[in-house]
Protein backbone atom coordinates (compact mmCIF):
# COMPACT_ATOMS: atom_id res chain seq x y z
CA UNK A 1 0.00 0.00 0.00
CA UNK A 2 1.37 3.37 -0.92
CA UNK A 3 1.83 6.41 2.29
CA UNK A 4 1.09 8.98 -0.56
CA UNK A 5 -1.85 11.00 0.78
CA UNK A 6 -3.16 13.73 -1.37
CA UNK A 7 -5.11 17.08 -0.06
CA UNK A 8 -8.55 17.16 -2.01
CA UNK A 9 -8.53 20.50 -0.79
CA UNK A 10 -5.39 22.12 -2.78
CA UNK A 11 -4.09 18.89 -4.43
CA UNK A 12 -0.59 18.91 -2.06
CA UNK A 13 0.52 15.66 -0.75
CA UNK A 14 0.56 14.98 3.01
CA UNK A 15 3.59 14.97 5.00
CA UNK A 16 3.99 12.93 8.53
CA UNK A 17 4.11 15.47 11.53
CA UNK A 18 4.16 13.70 14.38
CA UNK A 19 4.24 9.58 15.18
CA UNK A 20 2.51 7.75 17.72
CA UNK A 21 -0.04 10.61 19.10
CA UNK A 22 -2.79 9.01 21.34
CA UNK A 23 -6.14 9.20 20.25
CA UNK A 24 -9.21 8.49 22.20
CA UNK A 25 -12.12 6.31 20.43
CA UNK A 26 -15.73 7.42 21.64
CA UNK A 27 -19.31 6.07 21.86
CA UNK A 28 -22.11 8.46 22.48
CA UNK A 29 -19.84 10.26 24.03
CA UNK A 30 -18.25 7.88 26.11
CA UNK A 31 -14.59 7.04 26.38
CA UNK A 32 -14.22 3.00 25.20
CA UNK A 33 -10.40 3.56 23.52
CA UNK A 34 -7.04 4.69 23.19
CA UNK A 35 -4.90 4.13 20.11
CA UNK A 36 -1.50 5.60 18.88
CA UNK A 37 -1.65 7.38 15.62
CA UNK A 38 0.08 9.75 13.30
CA UNK A 39 -0.48 12.95 12.40
CA UNK A 40 -0.52 13.53 8.87
CA UNK A 41 -0.91 17.47 7.80
CA UNK A 42 -0.77 19.29 3.94
CA UNK A 43 2.11 22.01 4.35
CA UNK A 44 0.06 24.31 2.35
CA UNK A 45 -3.44 24.62 3.57
CA UNK A 46 -2.54 22.96 6.58
CA UNK A 47 -5.43 20.58 7.31
CA UNK A 48 -4.51 17.13 9.02
CA UNK A 49 -5.57 13.77 9.68
CA UNK A 50 -5.33 11.05 11.52
CA UNK A 51 -3.63 8.01 10.10
CA UNK A 52 -1.88 4.55 10.70
CA UNK A 53 -4.38 3.51 13.51
CA UNK A 54 -2.72 -0.11 14.86
CA UNK A 55 -4.86 -2.21 17.60
CA UNK A 56 -6.15 -0.39 20.51
CA UNK A 57 -3.65 0.30 23.23
CA UNK A 58 -6.05 0.50 26.46
CA UNK A 59 -9.92 -0.19 26.17
CA UNK A 60 -12.36 0.68 28.83
CA UNK A 61 -13.07 -2.50 30.02
CA UNK A 62 -9.29 -2.97 31.01
CA UNK A 63 -8.53 -2.13 34.93
CA UNK A 64 -6.93 1.09 35.21
CA UNK A 65 -8.66 2.70 32.07
CA UNK A 66 -9.29 5.72 34.19
CA UNK A 67 -5.80 6.09 35.59
CA UNK A 68 -4.11 5.29 32.22
CA UNK A 69 -6.57 8.23 30.72
CA UNK A 70 -5.08 10.72 33.38
CA UNK A 71 -1.90 9.81 32.33
CA UNK A 72 -1.94 10.35 28.60
CA UNK A 73 -4.71 12.87 28.13
CA UNK A 74 -5.12 12.31 24.36
CA UNK A 75 -4.62 15.32 22.30
CA UNK A 76 -7.28 14.11 19.33
CA UNK A 77 -10.79 12.39 20.16
CA UNK A 78 -13.19 10.59 17.19
CA UNK A 79 -16.18 8.84 16.89
CA UNK A 80 -17.96 6.47 14.64
CA UNK A 81 -20.77 7.27 13.11
CA UNK A 82 -22.03 5.07 10.06
CA UNK A 83 -24.68 6.08 7.72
Amino acid sequence: MSSLVVCTACGTAFNVVRNDVFVEELKDGESVAVFKADVWACPRCKRSILRGFGAPVREHFEGGYAKFMDTVRPKFKFERRFS
